[in-house]
């Protein structure tokens, strides 16, 4: 539908029109529309209907016009991009943002994905925009149309209402509980909590920055509206609205002329569809008659304060002139009256300045800046990101680099790289996760580069502005300074540091020497200072310098080169305190060791001197590759990956040998673990049966002793017995048959006596008997330690 004409807006009055939506078809069925949004320059004016056709309407022509541009689908809410006044930020109903330009409505765009549910609205700060939906907030990056931040919020306990950005920084979200929650950027760690209600306000339903950042706005249902300062989040102003006004669904600050961004009126939407005008300084509600306009479903003021379009109840779209209603603050209480003839095109200052970072690319070619590089040995460190921009010709291909950050990633792999590579700045922690899951994306292989994060990260550094940027950068040095790396992945090129040990053999044969000796390979003296890119070994500002020759000559060989002038500069150091592996691997991650200066001095010597057969200009392509402004990215690791690992299967095969590999770890741990159970069980059984032993000694003692004292006590019972018996037979001698003076009668009661006596002593007598004898067989059982336990000796 970009062929779509021009057509003349309906007049209603001065300095007010209308416009009908059509549904993409003139004088046809009508329908509403649903969203609008102003440019930043007042000139042209968007909305989208029911049916996703998007208007343009011409604000500054004429007399104004409209035409409709195409079809974007159902929108959720519509927004200018602040650094390119021909692009559009489209809310989509399936949870998308549509990116697109005012001339491709239908053809080019990039999509941002990351909502779960359609997002609301959308606010900006500098390079970034914030939108959310009411379950999450994510903040996009608009150069690189990836994503920046996702805000953590607490959505589970209450859902989020809208959010925001001010022209500071600070970053907002209020939730349906009468709680903000706020941050500023880019110091999003760190977030506050104030709850509104205390201050007098509850049902909160809608809120807005001042231009100038430093006040917010606050409405509900309540007729209430509460200014609160954003530099310690208390309360400025409380204003109490006439008891006629019937609560507040939507602030929007309008500015005037030398208001300075304070902001002194704010457009107040109420419940019953009115809008009101609330000046704050004069603290009245609509100072001008014509105030409130009634049926407003949805409305927006333009960022000069000059026109406000809305929304009315039958869904058509009204456009008036705020020049009559808007009074100015002062003791004449004049009108501010803006010619209503269309301006003159001018070139705003945004404009100017992309036409001066445009100037200054087509100026900064290597011609004009290697004479600059030879004389002062670096570029300035102010300008050296847009000179390294130039020199790599990075196109910024937004929609290759878009497509890439909004696939879905493998979080596994991504994580397993990074997980030897922790960063304490979250923003570049963010920005290099982003990278590398970009990287894996465009080439899966990478995966199994565990050095990839060493390798990106010092260049993130440089471009972490612009992650879109970043990205190509390191995109290009990989297609062109990393040549010949993987043809023996995931192994160290071994081709490309047989190369190196061909050249240190041609330029320093002693220290070869030295390291055949110490039996040190190029995978120790020359792999780590290739793939850590010399960040390692270099501080930053060298390193800054070592790139900017390697970037400005553009020679794949010569980065080769820095890593065998570096073992040269560093010889001394190498050949005398350098004997162990521990040692070695210190000084290859670590800086101080050698000039940067002399570093480039001897690898431009073993550049220009080292014989061609072989010197590493004989393996690697010369010519200088850089990425397309359009269409996708080139496919890497085609050519140089090696056949063995390029098929599918094998992939497949290495894929799984990796669960093969996590499984018998996981077994691993799991064997481990059995093991310490059953070290712990042998330990507490030895200890049981420790504690069993000394116990059993006790008894043993404790029978011991029982056993000599029913001993001692037997032995008295023996001796009472052989006492007694012998006793008795003495009493039995010494009766005499002869005795005198004794009746018969008496006689015979004695020998009764005396029978029954003997009687009574063989009964006793047999009594002990027993006694002894089952004392005897009781001490043999515990000596030996079998038979049935003492039932009478031991419970006495």
């Amino acid at each position: 539908m970009n062929g779509d004409k021009w057509r003349s807006i309906e007049k209603l009055g001065n300095d007010t029109f209308r416009v009908r939506a059509s549904g993409g078809v003139p004088f046809q069925s009508e329908t509403s529309f649903m969203q609008l949004a102003f440019d930043y320059e007042d000139e042209t004016l968007l909305a989208v209907d029911l049916k996703g056709n998007l208007y343009c309407v011409e604000i500054n022509h004429d007399p104004p016009r409209y035409k409709i541009l195409g079809l974007v689908g159902p929108a959720t809410f519509i927004e200018f991009s602040p650094k390119d006044k021909s692009e559009v930020l489209i809310g989509l109903s399936n949870s998308d943002i549509k990116v697109t330009k005012l001339k491709h409505v239908e053809e080019r765009c990039c999509i941002l994905s990351g909502h779960q549910v359609p997002p609301s609205n959308a606010s900006f700060y500098e390079s970034y925009c914030l939108t959310s939906s009411n379950h999450d907030a994510i903040i996009w990056h608009l150069p690189s149309c990836c994503k920046a931040h996702q805000l953590r919020l607490n959505s589970k306990t209450s859902a989020v209402l809208k959010t925001g950005f001010s022209n500071l920084g600070h970053v907002v979200a209020l939730y349906r509980n009468d709680v903000i929650q706020a941050w500023n950027f880019p110091r999003l760690d760190v977030d506050s909590k104030i709850h509104i209600r205390p201050m007098g306000l509850r049902n909160i339903k809608d809120f807005a920055f001042t231009r100038d950042g430093r006040a917010l706005a606050l409405g509900g249902f309540q007729s209430k509206v509460l200014i609160l300062s954003t530099h310690d989040w208390t309360l400025i102003k409380r204003f109490e609205l006439p008891n006629n006004f019937v609560g507040i669904k939507r602030l929007v600050p309008v500015s005037t002329p030398l208001d300075g961004g304070a902001n002194k009126i704010i457009a107040v939407l109420s419940s019953n569809c009115a809008l009101h005008m609330l000046n704050l300084a004069m603290c009245s509600l609509d100072p001008n008659p014509r105030t409130p306009v009634e049926g407003v479903l949805k409305f927006k003021v333009s960022q000069s304060g000059r026109y406000l379009g809305y929304v009315n109840n039958n869904g058509c779209l009204i456009i008036m002139s705020l020049e009559g209603i808007l009074l100015e603050e002062s003791a004449a209480v004049e009108k501010i009256k803006v010619s209503s003839k269309p301006r003159l095109d001018t070139h705003s200052a945004k404009d100017h300045l992309r036409c001066v970072h445009r100037e200054m690319k087509e100026e900064l070619k290597l011609t004009r800046l290697l004479p600059i590089l030879q004389e002062f040995g670096e570029y300035p460190s102010k300008h050296r990101a847009l000179i390294w921009t130039t020199i790599l010709a990075l196109p910024e291909n937004r929609s290759a680099f878009a497509k890439l950050a909004n696939e879905p990633s493998l979080q596994s792999s991504s994580s397993e790289l990074l997980k030897d590579y922790p960063l304490a700045d979250r923003t570049k922690a963010s920005l290099l996760t982003t990278t590398v899951e970009c990287l894996v994306n465009w080439c899966p292989r990478l995966s199994q580069t565990v050095y990839l994060p060493k390798l990106v990260f010092p260049f993130l550094v440089v471009f972490q502005k612009n992650p879109l940027l970043a990205f190509e950068a390191v995109l290009t040095i990989l297609m062109n300074y990393c040549q010949k790396w993987f043809e023996y992945h995931p192994l160290p090129p071994l081709n490309i540091l047989g190369i190196l040990e061909n050249v240190l053999l041609e330029a320093d044969p002693k220290l070869l020497n030295v390291f055949c000796e110490r039996k040190v390979t190029s995978t120790e003296y020359a792999w780590p200072l290739l793939q850590s890119m010399f960040s390692e070994v270099l501080n930053g500002d060298d390193w800054l310098v070592l790139w900017d020759h390697l970037l400005s000559y553009q020679k794949p060989s010569l980065f080769l080169m820095c890593a065998v002038a570096y073992n040269i500069c560093a010889r001394e150091t190498i050949i005398h305190h350098l004997h162990s592996a521990e040692d070695l691997k210190k000084f290859y991650s670590s800086y101080g060791h050698v000039r940067v200066k002399n570093l480039l001095q001897v690898a431009k010597r073993l550049d220009r001197d080292t014989s061609f057969r072989i010197h590493p200009d004989r393996y690697l392509e010369k010519k200088f590759c850089s990425l397309p402004s359009k269409g996708p990215y080139p496919p890497f690791l085609i050519q140089q990956y090696p056949k063995l690992m390029a098929e599918e299967y094998h992939l497949e095969s290495l894929e799984k040998l990796k669960e093969e590999e996590k499984h018998l770890r996981e077994e691993k741990r799991a064997a481990a673990k059995l093991a310490e159970e059953k070290r712990l069980r042998a330990e507490a059984d030895k200890f049981l049966k420790e504690v069993h032993q000394t116990r059993l000694d006790a008894v043993r003692r404790s029978y011991s002793q029982m056993i000599r004292d029913k001993e001692r006590s037997l032995e008295e019972i023996r001796t009472g017995i052989r006492k007694y018996s012998e006793g008795e037979f003495e009493g039995e001698d010494e009766e005499s048959p002869t005795s005198s003076g004794v009746e018969s009668g008496t006689e015979e009661i004695r020998g009764e006596s005396r029978s029954t006596n003997r009687e009574r002593s063989a009964t006793n007598y047999e009594k002990l008997r027993n006694e002894v004898n089952q004392l005897e067989s009781e001490v043999q059982h515990l000596l030996h330690g079998t038979g049935p336990r003492p039932s009478r000796i031991f419970q006495t």
